[in-house]
């Protein structure tokens, strides 16, 4: 045989390896990669652990169908917060957005998109009463979605006031409070719990707020709604101590829960929460708990949490079924491959990262 018909055989086996490995690739990555991804091996234990950037509807799976009796620990680990740059009631210098406020024909009120905050800014109504004592009454209105209404927070000056569901009648939800030597530089309404399903759509109605008695009807001239969760304050030092707010909020006793907060180091949340859990968990004399989390994220932190913790802890992991799609269509989506591709991606380089 000729050196180049050796080159040509050599080539064409070459070429034969290539396609045969791609065409594995794809059979796993189509049939198996969710599967794989969003597995599910929970242990027996009394204590649930949480990651706080989940959906507020994963954590209406995890209250309703996994917290009951038997459970003494709710861990919830969540990042730090840092400084909004929407902290009062006018957005920061240089920085720009589109005001999304939209009012329906039927006159209920302002909706308000998912997590997002509307803001009122008290300044602009000399006319309202201004002194120690703060009243604000929000007239508002919700759409039922999985037998849940609306719930919201209240915040004043960035910080938290008060939380409360809504119903499907139009009424006036009160809160009051003093605010000695301040005056009320922005009233924000946090939408905390948006749902849609096939079905339902929970809606968040905002018709009007009242401060000191001085009534503002919500439109694009007087308020605005910030979308991104991170531009503006929750009233709250981390994501696990808002999550912690639902959960009381839903029926978890207070008591059974521990926050427990991290500042990410670098890109990789899931890793910085695992650190900062294994400092915590040191402490106490847990040695066993479930993680929950969101479908196909479950791989990455089971593994890398107990590649943190080591084997002195038994750890299961329990995949939340996602909001945006099901197990069995995600491919149809542009979203959904990307996501699959996404958290691939994420998982090898934490196994590499957390292996060698």
């Amino acid at each position: 045989m000729t050196p180049i018909r050796k080159l040509k055989l050599v080539k064409k086996k070459t070429l034969i390896l290539f396609f045969l490995l791609l065409s594995l690739f794809l059979i796993f990555f189509f049939f198996f990669s969710y599967s794989f991804l969003a597995v599910s091996k929970p242990v027996k234990s009394d204590t649930v652990l949480i990651e706080a950037w989940i959906s507020a509807n994963e954590i209406e799976q995890i209250a309703d169908n996994f917290i009951n009796p038997e459970t003494k620990h709710v861990l919830i680990v969540g990042k730090i917060k840092g400084k909004p740059l929407y902290d009062a009631a006018s957005p920061a210098p240089g920085w720009t957005y589109v005001n999304d406020l939209h009012q329906p024909k039927d006159k209920k009120g302002v909706y308000l998109w998912a997590n997002s905050s509307l803001i009122i800014d008290p300044s602009k109504y000399p006319d309202t009463k201004q002194n120690d004592s703060l009243l604000i009454q929000i007239k508002a209105s919700g759409s039922i979605a999985k037998s849940r209404f609306p719930f919201f927070n209240l915040i004043i000056n960035g910080k938290y006031l008060s939380s409360t569901f809504t119903d499907d009648t139009l009424q006036t939800f009160s809160f009051a409070t003093i605010l000695p030597g301040e005056k009320p530089r922005s009233v924000g309404i946090q939408f905390d719990n948006d749902l849609k399903t096939e079905s339902e759509d929970r809606n968040l109605f905002i018709y009007s707020i009242a401060i000191n008695g001085k009534e503002i009807i919500v439109n694009n001239q007087n308020a605005t709604i910030i979308r991104d969760g991170e531009k503006v304050p929750t009233g709250f030092p981390s994501q696990a101590e808002l999550r912690a707010n639902y959960l009381v909020a839903i029926g978890i006793d207070k008591n059974r829960i521990q926050t427990i907060n991290y500042r990410p180091s670098d890109y990789n949340k899931t890793l910085s929460s695992a650190i900062a859990l294994n400092k915590y968990i040191g402490q106490t004399s847990l040695t066993s708990f479930n993680i929950f989390t969101n479908g196909i994220h479950a791989r990455r932190t089971w593994f890398t949490y107990k590649k943190v913790l080591g084997e002195d802890y038994n750890i299961g992991v329990i995949s939340l079924k996602p909001n945006k799609y099901e197990r069995q269509d995600w491919w149809k989506s542009r979203k959904g491959i990307l996501r699959i591709l996404d958290e691939s991606t994420s998982y090898f380089v934490n196994w590499v990262k957390l292996t060698f």
